[in-house]
């Protein structure tokens, strides 16, 4: 990816998160990922975009790396009341936390958990 291309990217995040970077920020992070390849640094924007604030470099970093069914998924608070939406999205974190721990193997050293005391 370029400098033109990242510094773009890094504008539009801001503009979508209300949180304009500066130049001395955006130079930071170009600094910090110009070397990233440009798979990586997509895949940050993009999962960047669930945001609520201007994520950190350690935030970018893992941005970079999060699985796509790793994203919570959260309702539309549109759709539903506040409470509502609250109770749905904890049941999804849970539901998210359950699937976690049922994908890990066990070694001989820990216990299987089935399901997540609520």
């Amino acid at each position: 990816m370029t400098k033109k291309e990242f510094v773009k990217k890094m504008l539009f995040l801001g503009e979508i998160l209300s949180d304009k970077p500066s130049e001395i920020k955006i130079e930071g992070y170009w600094e910090m990922y110009q070397d990233c390849s440009d798979k990586l640094l997509l895949k940050a924007f993009w999962n960047a975009r669930k945001c609520r604030f201007f994520p950190k470099p350690v935030e970018f970093d893992e941005l970079m790396f999060l699985d796509d069914d790793e994203i919570i998924s959260r309702p539309q608070l549109e759709d539903i009341s506040t409470k509502e939406w609250h109770s749905q999205y904890m049941k999804n974190t849970r539901e998210m936390r359950q699937q976690k721990l049922l994908k890990q193997s066990p070694d001989a050293n820990s216990l299987v958990v089935e399901e997540e005391v609520k």
